[in-house]
């Protein structure tokens, strides 16, 4: 089984706002799906593309 994170623990681990994390997850291919509940997860195959996109666009803001 494929591990994943919730938006909310992606946001957490790297220190981004939720809106941000589903923006990304939006506007990306990245893995992701939605639980019975609705919770939106991302796979952990996304997350190393997401982490390099992060740090991209923290790298500009600083």
């Amino acid at each position: 089984m494929t591990s994943t994170l919730t938006v909310q623990e992606v946001a957490e681990r790297y220190g981004v706002c939720i809106r941000m994390v589903n923006r990304w997850l939006d506007s990306t291919s990245l893995p992701s799906h939605v639980d019975a509940d609705g919770t939106r997860r991302a796979t952990e195959q996304g997350l190393q593309q997401l982490q390099k996109r992060i740090n991209r666009t923290l790298e500009v803001v600083r």
